[in-house]
C-alpha cells in the first residue's frame, strides 16, 4: 500500500507519531511512549542476524516512514526528556491477523486450492514472530528498558523460507497440495530477514514460540472463527 500511497503512509506513521509526541511533551511528567515500528527500517540485510546496529536502508516508503517515526521518538527523548523507545517487530503472525502471507496462504489452503499458487520465490526468508510473544515483548520492554529513545528488535532469531512456511502450513491444516511458486519478487520486499533478539532478550523479552505450534494455534483460531461467520444466503 505504501508504494501506491506514500504520502498517506507518511502521514499515518510519522505524522501521527509526531502529534502524539507533541501532546506527551506538554505533560508533566510525560508518560512512557512505546512506538511499534517495524523491521522494514532495515531493508535488505547486509549481515545476518540483523541487530539493532544494522544499517538502516529501507526499500519501501513504509520503511522510510517508520524510520522517520523512530527518529522523532529519539529526538523528543533527547530534547524533552520524554521516556520513549521503539520496538521493531519482524514478521508477525497469529490469531486475529486477517492479512499478509500466513493468513493468505491459510485461507487458500482451507478453501481447498490445489495447486496452490504462491506469489514469490521459495527461498525468500522471514523471521516469523507469534503475536502473543510480540505483545508480551512490548509490555516487558516498556517496563524494563531505559526508554531513552533506543530501539529493540522483536524477533525469533530464526529465518524461515517461504517454501518452508508453505509446507509447515500445509502440515498444520492436514492438506496435501501441489505448490507452485511464481518466482517473482514484489517491489519493496527485502529478500533475507533473520533478527537478532539478544538486546531485547537481555531484558526478558523473548519471542520463542516454535513456528509449528504457532501455526497450529493460528489454524485452530481460523477454523473456530470460520464457524462463527455468517453463511451467504442462497437467495
Amino acid at each position: 500500500r505504501s508504494l501506491e500511497h506514500p504520502l498517506g503512509d507518511l502521514s499515518s506513521n510519522a505524522g501521527t507519531t509526531l502529534a502524539v509526541l507533541e501532546t506527551l511533551a506538554a505533560l508533566d511528567p510525560p508518560p512512557l511512549l512505546v512506538l511499534v515500528s517495524s523491521a522494514a527500517v532495515y531493508g535488505d540485510s547486509v549481515r545476518l542476524p540483523i541487530d539493532e546496529d544494522h544499517p538502516l536502508e529501507p526499500v519501501s516508503p513504509y520503511g522510510v516512514s517508520k524510520l522517520a517515526a523512530e527518529q522523532y521518538v529519539r529526538l523528543y527523548a533527547r530534547l524533552h526528556g520524554l521516556p520513549a523507545l521503539s520496538v521493531r517487530p519482524f514478521s508477525l503472525y497469529g490469531p486475529g491477523q486477517r492479512k499478509l502471507v500466513v493468513h493468505d496462504l491459510l485461507s487458500r489452503l482451507e478453501a481447498g486450492e490445489d495447486p496452490l499458487v504462491v506469489r514469490g520465490r521459495p527461498d525468500v526468508t522471514r523471521d516469523f514472530v507469534f503475536v502473543q510473544d510480540a505483545a508480551r515483548g512490548v509490555v516487558t520492554l516498556g517496563r524494563r528498558a531505559p526508554a531513552a529513545g533506543e530501539p529493540y528488535n522483536l524477533s525469533s532469531g530464526r529465518g524461515t523460507s517461504l517454501g518452508e512456511l508453505t509446507a509447515a502450513l500445509a502440515r498444520a491444516t492436514g492438506r496435501q497440495v501441489e505448490v507452485q511458486f511464481t518466482g517473482d519478487a514484489r517491489a519493496g520486499d527485502p529478500l533475507r530477514w533473520e533478527g537478532d533478539q539478544r538486546r531485547s532478550a537481555a531484558l526478558g523479552a523473548r519471542c520463542d514460540m516454535p513456528l509449528a505450534e504457532g501455526l497450529r494455534r493460528t489454524v485452530a483460531w481460523f477454523r473456530e472463527t470460520a464457524r462463527d461467520r455468517p453463511r451467504p444466503s442462497s437467495g
